[in-house]
C-alpha cells in the first residue's frame, strides 16, 4: 500500500490549473474569494448556481472564483498551492491536512455522508467477503479511502487481503467498464452510473458502515478555510457561512429549485438522481450544530479516523486530539448563529 502525500500529488501536477488561475486572480483590484468545489449535491454548488453566495460577495465588494476538484484529496492539492481560501471536502482529506501541516482552520458542518456513497461490485460478487483477493477502486485519502478499509475491516478482511486502486471518482466508471477492477467504493453520480449502467451490485454503504461501526467510522462534509483568509477576511467567512444555511434551510422548504442547480453541475441525468443521491446526506444548519455540539464531535472524529488510517498503514503519523481541536474554529459558526 502506498503512502500518498500531497508532496507526491504535487509533482504529478494535477494542480497546475489552479495554480494559474490563482496567478491570475493576483492582478484584481477587488478582493477575490477563491472557492474550492466539488461535483458534489449540497449547499456550495446551490449557492453558486442561483447567484446568492456572489451577490452577498458583491455587497462586501468582493467576488467569487470557482475551481473544482474531483475529490477532497486533490482539494488539498488546491489549497497546499495556495490556490484556494475556502472549500467543502470530507472528514479524511480534512484529517490529511492536519497531518501534512496544512494552514486551514475547519469552521462548518455542512452534512453527515449517508447512502450517497457506497461499495459495488461486478455481478457474481455478492458479500464484502467475497472480495478477498479482487482488485477495488476508490479515490485515496477520500472518504471513500476510508470507508473500504473499515468496510473490509468490518467484515474480517484487510488492506493485504485485496489490491486496492487508487483511482479518482470518474476514472472509477471506465475501469469497471472495462473489467480492470472488480469492486469500486465512491459517490454518486458515479455510483448510480456503476449500478444503472454497467450492472454493478450494491454490497455495503455508508449507512450501514456507520451503524456496524456504532458511529466510529461516521463520514462528514465540513468546510474549512486557509487561517490567513479567516484572518483578513472574517466578514466574507461570516458571509459565507450565512449563505449556506440561507440555502439550507430554503432547499428544506423546497428543494425543487435547489435540485435543478445541482443537476448540471454535478454532472447528474435527472432531477430523481439528484433526489437520490442529495437523500443519502443529512444536512445540517448552523443553529443544529451549535446545539448538538457538532465542532467539538469533529474533533474526536478526524483523531479517530487519523488513528484507524495509520494502523492501516495510509498515514505516517496520527496528529494528536489537540491538534485537532486547534485546527477548529468555532468563532465564525457560533458568532453567526448568535446574530440571528
Amino acid at each position: 500500500m502506498k503512502h500518498m502525500n500531497l508532496l507526491r500529488l504535487l509533482k504529478r501536477g494535477l494542480i497546475v490549473g489552479v495554480v494559474s488561475a490563482a496567478l491570475t486572480g493576483v492582478a484584481q483590484a477587488e478582493v477575490v474569494v477563491r472557492i474550492g468545489q466539488q461535483y458534489w449535491p449540497g449547499m456550495p454548488i446551490i449557492a453558486q448556481g442561483d447567484g446568492t453566495l456572489d451577490a452577498a460577495f458583491a455587497e462586501l465588494g468582493a467576488k467569487a472564483e470557482y475551481t473544482y476538484t474531483s475529490n477532497g484529496a486533490d482539494m488539498n492539492v488546491a489549497m497546499a498551492a495556495g490556490a484556494i481560501d475556502i472549500a467543502m471536502l470530507g472528514t479524511v482529506p480534512a484529517m490529511v491536512a492536519v497531518v501534512n501541516g496544512l494552514p486551514i482552520e475547519i469552521i462548518y458542518l455542512n452534512g453527515i455522508i449517508g447512502s450517497i456513497e457506497a461499495l459495488v461490485a461486478r455481478e457474481g460478487i455478492n458479500s464484502v467477503e467475497e472480495l478477498k483477493g479482487k482488485k477495488i477502486a476508490a479515490p485515496f485519502n477520500t472518504t471513500s479511502h476510508f470507508a473500504v478499509i473499515a468496510a473490509l475491516e468490518v467484515h474480517g478482511l484487510s488492506v493485504d487481503d485485496v489490491e486496492l486502486v487508487d483511482l479518482s471518482p470518474p476514472d472509477t466508471v471506465p475501469a469497471f467498464a472495462r473489467g480492470d477492477v472488480d469492486a469500486v467504493f465512491v459517490w454518486d453520480p458515479h455510483k448510480a452510473r456503476l449500478i444503472d449502467e454497467f450492472g454493478a451490485k450494491l454490497l455495503y454503504d455508508s449507512v450501514q458502515l456507520d451503524r456496524d461501526t456504532g458511529g466510529k467510522a461516521a463520514i462528514y462534509d465540513l468546510t474549512y478555510a486557509h487561517e490567513d483568509f479567516i484572518r483578513e477576511h472574517p466578514e466574507l467567512v461570516n458571509a459565507y457561512i450565512r449563505i449556506m444555511d440561507e440555502t439550507l434551510i430554503a432547499y428544506r422548504k423546497d428543494p425543487g429549485p435547489g435540485n435543478a442547480q445541482i443537476m448540471p453541475l454535478m454532472g447528474a441525468k435527472s432531477i430523481a438522481d439528484v433526489e437520490a443521491a442529495a437523500g443519502g446526506i443529512l444536512f445540517t444548519t448552523a443553529q443544529e450544530q451549535v446545539d448538538d455540539g457538532s465542532m467539538d464531535k469533529i474533533a474526536i472524529l478526524l483523531s479517530e479516523t487519523a488513528k484507524f488510517f495509520l494502523g492501516a498503514g495510509q498515514i505516517e503519523r496520527a496528529p494528536s486530539l489537540e491538534e485537532f481541536q486547534y485546527s477548529i474554529n468555532r468563532n465564525p459558526l457560533y458568532n453567526y448563529v448568535a446574530s440571528q
